[in-house]
């Protein structure tokens, strides 16, 4: 049995032998024959979010493609108050618990 098939969805745009929706194809017979649709050669979110929202639950993205999926406003907001909190660690040490327990 083969478990994952992987099309690369870019090299398939490039040579002009497929897109998208060749991939939804695949992932329609894939499971009678127990294999799994594994996108590959996905050059950026949006073809991510394409795929997930026809149905291909597995991908693999190269680590530019991944940073822009997590690269946003709130994304940067929230590793800002991260870092702030962090900073904070320790600064505080001389204060009672409020639990008393220490």
């Amino acid at each position: 049995r083969i478990r994952y098939i992987a099309p690369y969805l870019g090299r398939m745009r490039d040579s002009g032998t497929g897109d998208l929706e060749d991939i939804v194809r695949m992932q329609a017979v894939a499971p009678a024959a127990g294999t799994e649709v594994l996108a590959a050669s996905l050059r950026g979110p949006e073809d991510v979010v394409a795929l997930a929202e026809r149905g291909i639950t597995a991908f693999t993205v190269s680590p530019p493609v991944l940073q822009a999926m997590l690269a946003g406003e709130a994304t940067e907001d929230a590793n800002s108050t991260f870092e702030a909190a962090e900073s904070l660690v320790g600064v505080h040490d001389d204060l009672v618990s409020i639990r008393g327990t220490d």
